[in-house]
């Protein structure tokens, strides 16, 4: 394994495309790359760097070995803290081949820990330069017909192993900036258009007053001092202006019913767009802002409220509501016990429904309006979240999560919410029933892991542990008190 990483290893460290010849990595008869997005100019590196990777993946974690250790005779390799518990368990054997394990223990493999650093820095390297290579693109054409985005041709597809292995970075980013582009250029295009066509509008006004005016200064010229010639002459130059200016509002007008005619086409109803509405729970020390979708429940409003009691340091995994527990939409200038809404004015208060869109229980007005605060009274109370190192029974199913901005596979739910929130996380085995209490948040996340061990114990002796952890909460951020 060690020495077939080693060669793979080799190969990756050539740049651009793969070699023609063995013996020329760099030979100039190498088939020139095609362009992204069908096979980008990194994928040859990308794909042996991933697969020397692959074969120095801890056969215990299944990531790639961190601290790499071996068992001999058979040289195997893994994370040196994964064969050590291994071993500690009184397994005497490599977990790969089942062989007798020299010595009861594993070995460190300096050369192993060094090729995995610098495999992982070439992987990353690969990785930005091809990202900066998509973004620096063309992007997308402007044609509306030509965003759909067709499947690259078989002779590019290659196999579902390379596609696995030398995949390119997403297309999103990429995809995005080009969307966002779009929209600012034909935006611009049409604010452009528009200034320019206002522009011609005032410069005829201009020219007609300015042309009054040279009238009128002739006329005061020629009448060598008359009263009634001045008099007459001003009054002239007075009337067409006057009369510039109405076909300069007659125009602006006109044209400003067209860009408000293109915008209503363009841009969604507003009765569509998200809003963002305070939420306050007093039993609970919360105040924070929410942003509802038109279908949006109480649903997401208590998913917003748990998401900010983790983030606030007083993890819980869920809140429950009492039976006494009543939310209102509260309105400026309302009593609260008032169920009556002034559609004009929008003011006065009701009664939110649980299962029910919070826009359709807006009154006439569709939405909630600036200054409306969704209010939550009554009994809160948050349970706290309970690893899986503190909840393991023998045969319990558990779901995993991998965590990839900490590198760091094995994580349970729970964790996943309090300990990761926030990070990009990805399923790595579900319904696994672990032989022991495994969760590497809390084992191997060096002291990171944000649920207290005592969890579990507390809420068993029946002190209102789950309560009590959700409302001590030290650190609180603003928002939450």
């Amino acid at each position: 394994m060690a020495a077939q990483a080693l060669s793979l290893a080799a190969a990756a460290a050539g740049t651009g495309a793969a070699p023609a010849t063995p013996t020329s990595p760099r030979s100039p008869t190498a088939a020139p790359p095609l362009p992204p997005p069908h096979r980008p100019a990194s994928a040859a590196p990308l794909a042996l760097a991933d697969a020397a990777l692959a074969e120095l993946a801890c056969p215990i974690c299944l990531s790639t070995a961190t601290d790499p250790h071996v068992i001999l005779p058979c040289m195997h390799c893994g994370c040196g803290a994964c064969l050590d518990e291994w071993l500690a368990r009184g397994k005497g054997e490599c977990p790969v081949c089942r062989g007798g394990a020299a010595g009861g223990r594993a070995h460190k493999a300096p050369l192993l820990d060094s090729l995995v650093s610098r495999l992982s820095s070439l992987r990353t390297a690969v990785e930005d330069a091809a990202l900066a290579a998509v973004l620096a693109g063309p992007g997308l054409p402007p044609s509306p017909a030509a965003s759909a985005v067709s499947p690259p041709p078989p002779e590019h597809a290659g196999s579902s192993a390379a596609a696995g292995a030398g995949a390119a970075p997403s297309p999103v980013p990429a995809a995005q900036a080009a969307l966002e582009r779009l929209f600012r250029d034909r935006l611009k295009e049409s604010v452009n258009a528009s200034l320019a066509l206002l522009a011609e509008v005032a410069t005829v006004r201009d020219r007609a007053v300015a042309e009054a005016a040279r009238r009128h200064d002739a006329a005061v010229a020629a009448a060598n001092g008359d009263a009634a010639t001045v008099a007459t002459a001003l009054a002239e130059r007075a009337a067409a202006t006057a009369a510039a200016d109405t076909r300069f509002t007659s125009a602006h007008a006109a044209l400003m019913d067209d860009v408000r005619a293109y915008l209503s086409d363009a841009l969604p109803s507003v009765s569509l767009m998200p809003a963002t509405v305070p939420v306050v729970v007093p039993s609970l020390r919360v105040r924070i802002d929410v942003r509802l979708r038109p279908g949006d429940t109480l649903r997401a409003v208590m998913e917003a409220v748990v998401r900010a009691l983790r983030e606030a340091g007083r993890g819980a995994d869920g809140v429950d509501a009492g039976a006494d527990v009543r939310w209102t939409l509260e309105l400026p200038h309302a009593a609260p016990a008032s169920d009556v809404v002034d559609g004009a004015t929008g003011s006065g208060s009701f009664t939110i429904a649980p299962d029910v869109a919070i826009f359709r229980q807006c009154g006439p007005l569709g939405r909630p309006q600036a200054g409306w605060v969704l209010v939550g009274r009554g009994a809160f109370a948050a349970h706290a979240p309970t690893c899986v190192a503190d909840a393991w029974t023998a045969g319990s199913r558990h779901d995993y999560w991998w965590c990839t901005t900490c590198n760091l596979k094995w994580v349970c739910g729970a964790c996943r919410e309090s300990c990761h929130a926030g990070h990009a996380v990805a399923p790595f085995l579900k319904a696994h029933a672990p032989s022991f209490a495994c969760c590497y948040c809390r084992s191997r996340s060096g002291g990171k892991c944000t649920i207290p061990a005592a969890a579990a114990a507390s809420r068993a002796a029946g002190d209102g542990g789950g309560a009590a952890a959700a409302g001590a909460g030290a650190a609180v951020p603003a928002g939450v008190r």
